[in-house]
């Protein structure tokens, strides 16, 4: 039984050094290299990891290739040279071709005046309107009157039937439409100021709704209640429809949602003020209230909101816990087995505003001290592991002396 403690013991001062390790070195390795590694592990069988993910909830394809889709816009928008530019706008591509197939389809009716229901239309036409950012020449591109149609419909969507319009008949969820009104202002870059006018009056229509006690956008249609998870994710798309309320948003997310797990890792809760909840799909299973998924968006929410300091701390935090493992130029994280949290998180380390000059984000002042008490957090905790580990080996070999017969000198 000893020896067991001992196993257990050495094995978790190990996983607390390679925390520790793992937290350090993403300030000496840029974290986009760690988002080029995912994205070419995620490459490789990208369809079947996407249908993979579909067994598990209805959205799972979807969700999967177009935040594979988006997080190759992102590098594209910041290439080390023109060949990963034609690879980013060659990947985003078959992202989208995927999108349209009919296996992505499949779970998705009418719903909310729209052939597919709001998410897909909103989701698909982000990527599509994302893969346009990188074409040399959007304006011919056959792509564009398929941009032009979606945004037609999504435009009298919001307006006949918004401002949260139904993904499946009779249940919407805000962060839909979100999504779908962030991709109208890239329409109008391409295809005229009405569509800017379209999320203009959307975001008029939506100030009624705010979460009264928050100031946050709700996170179902028929509540005014904000939760954690979709207000990361939906004020990571607000940047592209107004930049001011965006910034409102995410100070007010921050304010009610932040948190540190373990009293020391920057993440964020699934509901404000350390209010606990249960956790449910969108959520995740909570540790301590706080939410996987709500940190990892909401490392985008604060990318594009130009918190970089706070999003390098969140993403540094995800890789203490995340279980990187990286071989031959391909990196992974909880063993693989949920791409599409790995798509999320490659997405979020890139992401920025599409409607503005890439790299136009400038660090805040929001410098966060947390390295030091997760440092000394783990050192502690490895070296109390094996100063125990030691005791019990020390205690094992007492107690075998103690068994062991006294010895005579055979001449004596």
């Amino acid at each position: 039984m000893r020896w067991a403690s001992v196993v257990v013991l050495l094995l978790v001062a190990s996983a607390l050094l390679g925390m520790l390790y793992a937290s350090e070195r993403l300030t000496a390795l840029s974290s986009e290299r760690f988002t080029r590694a995912q994205l070419a592990s995620l490459a490789e069988g990208l369809e079947e990891r996407a249908d993979g993910m579909q067994r598990l909830f209805p959205e799972g394809r979807v969700f999967t290739l177009a935040l594979y889709g988006a997080a190759w816009v992102n590098i594209g928008r910041h290439p080390r040279d023109p060949a990963e530019q034609t690879r980013a706008r060659a990947e985003c591509n078959h992202a989208l071709k995927l999108l349209e197939a009919p296996a992505s389809l499949r779970a998705f009716g009418p719903a909310g005046g729209l052939p597919h229901g709001m998410f897909y239309e909103a989701w698909t036409n982000r990527v599509r309107a994302g893969c346009l950012l990188l074409d040399p020449t959007p304006l011919a591109s056959r792509a564009l009157p398929e941009l032009a149609e979606s945004c037609d419909r999504l435009s009298a969507a919001l307006a006949e039937q918004g401002p949260f319009v139904d993904s499946y008949p009779g249940r919407a969820w805000p962060a839909d439409s979100v999504v779908g009104v962030s991709s109208l202002p890239l329409c109008a870059k391409w295809l005229g100021p009405r569509y800017q006018s379209a999320a203009s009056d959307w975001l008029t229509a939506v100030q009624s709704r705010l979460d009264p006690e928050t100031g946050l956008l709700p996170h179902t249609a028929d509540s005014s209640a904000a939760r954690g998870s979709s207000s990361a994710l939906m004020i990571a798309f607000l940047p592209d429809v107004d930049a001011a309320f965006a910034r409102r948003q995410y100070l007010a997310f921050r304010q009610h949602y932040s948190s540190r797990l373990l009293g020391l890792l920057p993440s964020f809760d699934e509901y404000p003020d350390d209010r606990l909840g249960p956790g449910d799909i969108d959520s995740g299973p909570l540790v301590f209230g706080v939410s996987a998924p709500a940190t990892v968006v909401g490392i985008a929410a604060a990318r594009s909101n130009h918190d970089l300091d706070y999003a390098l701390a969140l993403r540094s935090a995800a890789e203490a816990i995340g279980l990187g493992i990286e071989r031959e130029g391909q990196r992974s994280y909880g063993f693989g087995v949920l791409p599409v949290g790995e798509a999320f998180l490659a997405w979020a380390s890139g992401a920025e505003p599409w409607t503005t000059a890439p790299g136009t984000a400038a660090a805040s002042d929001n410098a966060d001290n947390w390295r030091l008490r997760w440092r000394l957090f783990c050192s502690t905790g490895a070296l109390l592991c094996a100063l125990s580990a030691l005791l019990l080996l020390r205690a094992r070999a007492a107690a075998r002396t103690r068994r062991e017969p006294p010895r005579h000198d055979q001449h004596a």
